[in-house]
């Protein structure tokens, strides 16, 4: 039994052996020998029983602090086990420690810092294995942690080509085949569609490959190359993953297709599989616009800002076919130059000049400033010259096509001033910059109060088209400014025209000025003016009810709309917000321009209705509409006493246009069909109407054939008007006639029966 010592019996020992030892002579020997400690002091001085303080050392067990991670590392797919991996712990980006698998994969990793964030990953040296997808773990003192395994895969890998094309035109053929089609067609619409299945068998493409251009891949890991002199790039030793590759191409070279200027490709790969045929096309030598910005003088003006940038209207959507927007400033000579642009072709090079057709896409806006100076913008081809010279060869040969046609015309040339200068695949531009005209004044309301922090725009009088011509230089619009605390404003870069102001003074939009045009001359300073816009307390409001016709009841459920006020005060009056309470089914519009207002109301059950309300200027008023049920007409059509298939219409007699409910009124209200072949016009408000019927007498591949009658049907509100027609007899010519004018190409055929005298 192992006893304890107190601390006074300790200090008597030691006393007690000072004193033995001190009374010894040097020559006296002790010999060793145990002798059991004698307690029985401690005992009755009652002192607790303590066991002595162990060393220091013996207070840490090493290997219960000694962190570890342990596992297998084996092959995908087999399971097997890998021996000789290098197993390593990374944390923030080092190793920390590693070692080497064993015969059956084992590893073990001892000896890892606690509460920090390890991963674990493996690699072997044989080539085409990737490193295993690091597992990542977090270890408290002493926390032992198996059956931590890696796999290791096989690399997969993508590749592909970098090519650029090159067209190749076959003019010996255009001859012969255009002989060939002229020889079996007669009409035009034949001939022009013969014409254009031609242009396959004239050109065709040669692709050759790039070197240089950079090839980019993104996914788990990301990665840069660049194409060899072959064309080829690859990228290897690649996990299994989802990668997005793609390429830079540098300003020479354009893409060919109708993808993004990158070329964007999503390429899905397997644990060792390899995808080839990830291609990139290009297009070389893209086209080039060069010139001078200069003043009406013709002197150069230096740091003229020049942006060119897709045209929305033939570019596609966002510009997806277009590699992007350019911008440049012009040197002390004035010249500017911009590279990028993708060459058209010949085939729209070809409709252009033919028809006038503008091309869907490759159409550009060149947009050019310079302080001092109105803004112009030029719509520009990118026609590249060998393009050109086939497109016009092309429609020369085309010519022999349209001789001794029953039908004539043949092509129409396109005004030659909407074709760019073009020398090889440079477009050859000088840009004339007129002085600019300076705006400027205060924007008060109608009642004289300032409106500060406001935008002003001033809007040309004949704006400019929707579609504009290419090469035709054309003013942009002048440049606003925000009106200071005081209502200040500045409008600079404005050229010489027509205007007419709008203001951004209200959350729902732009409000037009009570001011009359403006005339503005080149070059001119016009200061002092005053904008005046409508003040909103000078607005007014409209509230109250819908109810049924019959019941009188409030409708709850409906949609009612401003569609005009025709106001004594505004050019451009506002028509304010409307809120519909669903509970009690009053409305209220606010925030309208004070005259004489039209609205549409549109509910289930009901004919959409236009009513009128007067709206008085700074106050609201009281409105009830009263609607009646809508009514139907069903029409029964028979051709000879025969039922008949027949476009079937009805309209007022009393010469006013249907209300609908898409924003717009109707001359005819169409029938609806169902399977057993009654038609049914719905949606009529009460009234006397004129109801039409064409019934189909016949039909071939290009023509369908009709006769007429009509009938008169009184319909009344709620209710459903039920009449038939049967169309018989019919006038009748014998013969055919052609429409005049190039865009009326549909023929008449006249039908026999009888004609009234």
């Amino acid at each position: 039994m192992k006893r304890r010592w107190t601390g006074s019996l300790l200090v008597l020992a030691t006393l007690a052996s000072l004193w033995f030892v001190a009374g010894l002579d040097d020559d006296d020997v002790i010999e060793p020998k145990l002798v059991p400690p004698r307690l029985e002091v401690g005992d009755a001085l009652g002192v607790a029983e303590v066991e002595p303080p162990p060393a220091q050392d013996a207070l840490i067990d090493e290997d219960a602090l000694i962190t570890s991670v342990s596992g297998r590392v084996v092959f995908f797919d087999t399971d097997e086990p890998v021996y000789g991996a290098l197993v390593r712990a990374w944390l923030e980006g080092d190793v920390t420690l590693e070692t080497i698998s064993d015969e059956v994969g084992n590893y073990s990793l001892r000896g890892l810092a606690s509460e920090a964030d390890f991963s674990i990953t493996a690699e072997f040296a044989e080539e085409g294995w990737v490193e295993a997808e690091r597992v990542p773990v977090l270890l408290e003192p002493g926390e032992t942690l198996t059956g931590v395994d890696l796999v290791l895969m096989k690399g997969g890998s993508i590749s592909g080509k970098v090519t650029e094309t090159h067209v190749v035109y076959h003019r010996s053929a255009v001859a012969g085949i255009l002989q060939a089609e002229r020889r079996q067609y007669s009409s035009i619409k034949e001939r022009e569609e013969a014409s254009w299945r031609a242009l396959g068998a004239v050109a065709s493409e040669q692709a050759e490959p790039v070197d240089g251009v950079r090839v980019f891949l993104e996914g788990i890991t990301t990665r840069e190359s660049a194409s060899e002199t072959d064309g080829s790039y690859s990228f290897t030793g690649l996990r299994p993953e989802t990668y997005r590759v793609w390429i830079e191409a540098p300003p020479e070279l354009v893409r060919n297709g109708r993808k993004r200027a990158d070329q964007l490709q999503k390429v899905s790969i397997s644990s060792g599989e390899e995808k080839f045929d990830v291609d990139f096309n290009l297009q070389l030598d893209s086209v080039s616009v060069v010139g001078r910005v200069l003043d009406r003088g013709g002197i150069p003006i230096e740091g003229a800002e020049l942006t060119i940038d897709h045209a929305p209207t033939w570019s596609g959507e966002s510009g997806s076919r277009v590699t992007g927007s350019w911008q440049t400033m012009t040197d002390s000579d004035g010249y500017y130059e911009l590279t990028g642009l993708r060459p058209i072709g010949f085939i729209r090079i070809s409709r252009f000049l033919w028809r006038g057709d503008l091309p869907d896409y490759g159409m550009f806006a060149l947009d050019t400033r310079a302080e001092g100076y109105a803004g112009r913008r030029i719509l520009i081809p990118s026609f590249d010259e060998a393009d050109i010279e086939f497109a016009r060869f092309f429609i020369d040969a085309t010519l022999p096509m349209w001789e001794g046609s029953s039908d004539g015309g043949g092509p129409t040339k396109f005004r030659e001033e909407y074709m760019p200068r073009v020398e090889g695949n440079v477009i050859h531009l000088d840009i004339v910059l007129e002085g600019e005209s300076i705006v400027s004044g205060r924007l008060v309301d109608s009642l004289g109060k300032v409106i500060a922090n406001t935008e002003i725009r001033m809007k040309p009088v004949n704006p400019r088209r929707e579609t504009s011509k290419p090469m035709v230089p054309e003013y942009l619009d002048p440049v606003s400014n925000k009106t200071d605390r005081l209502g200040n404003f500045l409008v600079v870069g404005v050229p010489e025209g027509i205007y007419i102001f709008d203001a951004n003074t209200r959350a729902q939009g732009w409000q037009r000025t009570r001011n009359a045009a403006l005339s503005v001359g080149p070059a001119e300073a016009i200061e002092g003016i005053e904008l005046v816009v409508e003040s909103a307390e000078e607005r007014g409001a409209l509230t109250g009810w819908i109810r049924d016709e019959s019941t009188g009841g409030a409708l709850t459920d409906y949609r009612i709309e401003m569609r005009s006020v025709d106001s004594p005060t505004e050019s451009h009056p506002v028509w304010g917000t409307v809120t519909i309470d669903k509970e009690s089914g009053v409305f209220r519009m606010e925030d309208i321009s004070p005259g004489s207002a039209v609205l549409l109301v549109v509910a289930e059950g009901y004919p959409p209705t236009e009513l009128e309300a007067e709206v008085v200027g700074g106050e609201t008023s009281d409105v009830t509409f009263v609607l009646g049920r809508e009514a139907w007409i069903e029409v029964s059509v028979t051709l000879d006493g025969v039922p008949a298939e027949a476009r079937v219409s009805a309209r007022r007699m009393d010469g006013q246009q249907i209300a609908t409910e898409q924003y717009y009124l109707e001359n005819a209200r169409p029938a609806e069909s169902d399977e057993t072949g009654l038609y049914t016009i719905r949606k009529l408000p009460e009234g006397d109407y004129t109801v039409e019927a064409a019934a189909v007498t016949g039909k071939n591949s290009a023509t369908t054939f009709f006769r007429y009658e009509t009938e008169i049907a009184r319909v009344k509100t709620g209710r459903i008007t039920q009449i038939e027609i049967d169309v018989t007899g019919g006038a009748g010519i014998h013969g055919t006639y052609d429409f005049p004018g190039r865009y009326r190409r549909g023929r008449v055929h006249l039908l026999e029966g009888h004609v009234p005298e």
